[in-house]
């Protein structure tokens, strides 16, 4: 039996929920839960077992705009758990966060929105290694996390907080959007189709790049008098493929 171990950091704003969900995953009170903000003054480790999985839960304090030098020291404090982990949880009061920008929303909603605002940059100097493999680019990671949010939202505000979200973020695009993009793969299937030719083969002819961020190369086929061929690169063996299949679209014609 294969078993892994790794650290994931629960960071966020105060009282988004950190120390609840880490009980929760925990199965046991390993952390305190108040009403009272900055209950959590240095950072408090749980495991959560998951099959023959170990995760080490990282509940660190809440991160805000600091007044004091105690405010500093636990946001250093805070941080500094982050940078330790093998992955970062940022943990939103979705609620809080879609009532910051609306009329009534109380100072509490605000000060939540600016937290929330200035961890995200935060967040954006402390992956400079992800930011090196080119995780913001893959378009695997960011629609995991975009479907994550949403659910998340949806949870904590039912349907019509989700639809208000997606609405903000997406209107513009919705209304433009005759019909659904198609994938490229499914576009060179009918390209292929089209002009009488054998359906795409898709072949792995490389690896390379560091462990934690290979590069694969895949080359499609399409045999037949009006096929051909293309090669090209990706973080994934699926988004290579997707990948030779716009190259291929791309050089003889075709169109995604």
């Amino acid at each position: 039996m294969t078993t892994r171990a790794g650290f994931a950091a629960i960071i966020g704003a105060p009282n988004a929920g950190k120390s609840t969900l880490t009980n929760r995953l925990v199965g046991a009170k390993v952390s305190i839960v108040t009403q009272k903000v900055q209950t959590t003054r240095f950072p408090v480790r749980g495991v959560a077992m998951a099959g023959s999985s170990q995760i080490v839960l990282v509940d660190t304090p809440g991160i805000f705009q600091p007044r004091r030098r105690l405010d500093r020291a636990m946001i250093r404090a805070a941080w500094g758990g982050a940078q330790d982990a093998d992955v970062i949880v940022h943990l939103v009061d979705s609620v809080a966060e879609l009532k910051a920008p609306e009329p009534g929303a109380t100072s509490a909603d605000k000060r939540s929105a600016i937290d929330v605002a200035s961890i995200v940059e935060g967040l954006k100097t402390a992956g400079k290694q992800a930011r090196d493999d080119g995780a913001q680019l893959s378009d695997n990671v960011v629609g995991d996390a975009v479907e994550a949010l949403i659910g998340a939202i949806y949870c904590e505000a039912g349907l019509e907080g989700a639809t208000v979200f997606v609405r903000r973020a997406w209107d513009g695009k919705l209304d433009r959007g005759a019909t659904a993009p198609k994938h490229p793969k499914s576009a060179l299937q009918e390209w292929a189709a089209a002009r009488q030719c054998a359906p795409p083969v898709y072949t792995l002819v490389g690896q390379h790049g560091p462990h934690h961020a290979p590069l694969f190369t895949v080359k499609v086929e399409v045999g037949g008098k009006r096929g051909g061929s293309a090669t090209a690169e990706g973080a994934s063996k699926q988004e290579a493929e997707k990948a030779a299949a716009l190259a291929m679209l791309s050089k003889h014609g075709g169109a995604a």
